[in-house]
């Protein structure tokens, strides 16, 4: 891919989208947004009482924008564009499905609220969901991130049909336009091992920009094409898919989670893979079962512990390596404050 095309035509993009908000910066954002009576006062405001560039205004917005409630984005069909860093992060949702692709650098990912986020790194995709509450923040204007917007009528659904059903991106798809109840909020790719995919998201920019004879046929085709490369990716690259369901349901997965991995896992192995910052999920933790993540894991080796004191012959050195334990002093101790025995006493009991 022509790197210098491309960035020529985001320039050229971007030279556009700034003479419309300095002509008309309501107009602009009621096209983009549904808003609130707030905003849309405010921005009445600064029409009204603006002599300069609009943009002197802009930290202003930002603040808005970021402190005020979720806001909900429209679109009118599919769009192709970059994120930029001029605009601080602000939370919101939309009922189209967004595809945000890291051409270079990286950028933070927000789902849900301000302390659950992730970074997205270069050559990585996030697909998100329609009314996933989410938010970009790019910090450096080397970063280049694509932003596709996808409303459910431009997807052509037939190019899934041969597919298996326990294909992660099909389940993905169909599963929320079936409005399943466990559908997922958003999937996270790496997209190193096919690199046509660069190609494709120039091109898919290249005709959504200059809308060229039948460019949108052109652009529908090139979508398909990017499905169809992501689907060519082992799903090996495909991150934990975060998935939009009550609490119970996450801690039962959790839980699950620390009792298979209990001799090794940690709250950072658990965060990343469940796509919460580290604190957050362990207030999670703490307010849904009572309990610590420290705990929680504890208690899972324990059990084990019990088990294998129980069903086979390991030495007591044995079962304390076996459950994660190095120093089975230690796992003595843990255990006699559980059981108020030791594993030897407890092993002569049964």
């Amino acid at each position: 891919m022509k790197v210098e095309k491309l960035l020529q035509i985001m320039n050229k993009q971007d030279e556009t989208h700034v003479y419309k908000v300095d002509s008309a910066l309501i107009e602009v954002m009621e096209n983009e947004f549904v808003m609130t009576n707030v905003l849309r006062g405010y921005l009445n405001y600064l029409q009204k009482n603006k002599t300069t560039d609009w943009r002197m205004y802009k930290n202003n917005i930002n603040e808005l924008l970021s402190q005020h409630d979720v806001l909900i984005k429209k679109t009118n069909g599919f769009e192709i564009s970059k994120h930029t860093p001029d605009f601080a992060m602000y939370l919101h949702k939309h009922t189209y499905f967004e595809i945000d692709y890291v051409y270079q650098g990286s950028c933070k990912y927000y789902i849900d609220n301000v302390n659950n986020f992730f970074q997205l790194n270069e050559k990585e995709m996030c697909i998100v969901n329609p009314n996933i509450v989410h938010g970009i923040k790019i910090e450096s204007k080397e970063d280049i991130v694509f932003k596709l917007f996808l409303p459910v009528d431009t997807i052509n659904f037939n190019i899934f049909k041969d597919l298996d059903h326990e294909r992660i991106l099909k389940k993905f798809f169909v599963n929320s336009i079936s409005k399943n109840s466990l559908y997922s909020a958003y999937i996270i790719i790496d997209t190193k091992s096919n690199e046509e995919l660069d190609s494709i998201m120039f091109h898919l920019f290249s005709e959504y920009f200059y809308k060229n004879l039948m460019w949108e046929q052109v652009y529908k085709n090139y979508l398909s094409l990017l499905l169809l490369g992501l689907m060519r990716i082992e799903e090996s690259n495909y991150q934990m898919v975060a998935e939009k369901m009550n609490d119970d349901f996450i801690m039962t997965r959790i839980i699950n989670c620390i009792q298979k991995n209990y001799q090794f896992i940690t709250l950072k192995d658990l965060a990343k893979d469940f796509h919460f910052h580290e604190n957050y999920l362990s207030r999670k933790i703490k307010n849904v079962t009572n309990k610590s993540f420290k705990e929680l894991l504890v208690q899972s080796r324990l059990q084990e512990a019990e088990r294998l004191l129980t069903n086979t012959n390991l030495s007591i050195f044995e079962i304390s390596i076996k459950i994660g334990y190095t120093k089975p002093s230690y796992f003595y101790k843990l255990f006699k404050e559980h059981y108020n025995m030791t594993p030897m006493e407890y092993r002569s009991k049964i």
